[in-house]
């Protein structure tokens, strides 16, 4: 049970780009360079210094973010079942 969790988890928190939680974090994409060819997932530099992350293709846009907090919100699940997701949605 624990597995299938982390690695939904894992998988939410990369798709949904949370901070500090993703897999796909600044120095997995430093690698990229050294490993991957796609010009498209390195980091940017911009013309005041700083190193911007850019948005891979496989992660939500805003809005689409907020379609699935609210259907999360919206969605009924017995109390204490499931970590009780609805407290656990913020729209």
């Amino acid at each position: 049970m624990h597995i299938e969790k982390n690695v939904f988890d894992a998988i939410f928190n990369t798709v949904m780009d949370v901070d500090d939680k993703a897999k796909d974090n600044v120095k997995v994409i430093m690698d990229l360079k050294l490993y991957c060819r796609r010009k498209e997932l390195q980091l940017k530099k911009l013309t005041n210094g700083k190193i911007v992350k850019p948005m891979a293709k496989f992660t939500f846009t805003m809005e689409q973010k907020r379609v699935i907090c609210q259907w999360a919100k919206d969605l009924r699940i017995p109390y204490n079942y499931s970590s009780y997701l609805v407290k656990c949605v913020d729209v």
